[in-house]
C-alpha cells in the first residue's frame, strides 16, 4: 500500500490489453502492483522486455486509463498534475521543421506566450543549465544526443512537478549516454521533479537513481525495491564501487521473477 508521504502513489494497479489472437481474451502487463515514491525522489524501474515498465510509465503520465487500482499524484489524478514526458522514439518526437530553440519552447507559446518570451525562455534554459546546442539548426541535421538532449529540454521547459523518462539513453552511443546522464542529472537538481526512469541498463538505473524498482516478467508486479546510497553528483567511476556488483546480481535476480531476501 502506499505509504504516507508519499507524492506518487500507485495503489494495487493492473492493466489488461486486448489479446488479439484471441477473441474476448486479455493480456495482462501489470498484477496488482503497489508503489510510493516521495516527493523530489528519483526511482528508476528496470525489467526484462515486455514486462510492463513502459505500460507503467503510461499510467503515471495519465496517458494510460488502468484497468483496475489508482495512480495519485500529490493526492489527485496525473491529468491534473504537470508531468514531463520523454519517449524512446525522440527523433518522431521533435518536430522537423521547427529550430532546435523553437522545439523547446514549443510548450510555452502552446500555453500562450508569446514565441519571442518563450524563445528567451527556452534560451535563459539553456544558460542557466551550461547546456550548449545549436539553437537554429532543425533536429534532423544534429547527432542523437543532440537530439534526445532537446527532447528532454523540452520537457522540463515548463518546469513540471513530475518527469517520467521511457529509456530516454538506449539508442545512444556510449559517449553520448554519458553526456545525457550527466545533463539528466543537472536537469533534474534545477527544477527538483520526482522523477521516474524507465531502462534496461543497470549501471544507468543504480548511477541515476534514489531507488531502484526491479519488475518481474510479464505480468510486472515489483520484485524489488532497491536503495542506492550513494552521494551525488555521481559520475562514471562511482560505478567502479565494489558494491555495486552486489546490487547488480540482485536486481539482475530480482528481474528473472525470484526475489532476493
Amino acid at each position: 500500500m502506499p505509504g504516507p508521504d508519499a507524492y506518487i502513489e500507485v495503489d494495487d494497479l493492473s492493466v489488461a490489453y486486448p489479446d488479439r489472437t484471441a477473441a474476448n481474451k486479455h493480456l495482462l502487463a501489470i498484477d496488482h502492483l503497489s508503489l510510493s515514491i516521495p516527493r523530489g525522489a528519483f526511482i528508476s524501474v528496470v525489467g526484462s522486455n515486455g514486462c510492463g515498465k513502459t505500460t507503467l510509465l503510461l499510467c503515471l503520465a495519465g496517458l494510460l486509463k488502468p484497468t483496475s487500482g489508482t495512480v495519485r499524484i500529490a493526492g489527485v489524478s496525473p491529468a491534473k498534475t504537470t508531468c514531463g514526458f520523454v519517449f524512446q522514439n525522440y527523433r518522431e518526437s521533435l518536430y522537423p521543421w521547427l529550430t532546435v530553440l523553437d522545439n523547446i519552447a514549443m510548450p510555452l507559446w502552446m500555453d500562450g506566450s508569446s514565441r519571442q518570451k518563450a524563445r528567451q525562455e527556452a534560451a535563459d534554459l539553456m544558460t542557466r543549465l551550461k547546456i550548449d546546442l545549436p539553437v537554429e539548426r532543425f533536429p534532423y541535421t544534429l547527432s542523437g544526443g543532440q537530439q534526445q538532449l532537446t527532447a528532454l529540454l523540452r520537457a522540463v521547459i515548463h518546469t513540471p512537478t513530475v518527469l517520467l523518462l521511457d529509456e530516454p539513453l538506449g539508442a545512444l552511443d556510449v559517449g553520448s549516454r554519458s553526456e545525457l546522464r550527466d545533463a539528466i542529472q543537472r536537469i533534474r537538481e534545477a527544477i527538483g521533479a520526482t522523477t521516474v526512469l524507465v531502462t534496461h541498463d543497470l549501471n544507468e538505473a543504480i548511477l541515476l537513481a534514489d531507488t531502484v524498482v526491479a519488475l518481474t516478467p510479464r505480468p510486472a508486479r515489483i520484485a524489488e525495491e532497491l536503495e542506492i546510497r550513494l552521494p551525488r553528483p555521481r559520475s562514471q567511476e562511482v560505478l567502479q564501487d565494489p558494491k555495486i556488483l552486489g546490487w547488480r546480481d540482485r536486481l539482475h535476480t530480482a528481474m528473472l521473477g525470484t526475489q532476493t531476501p
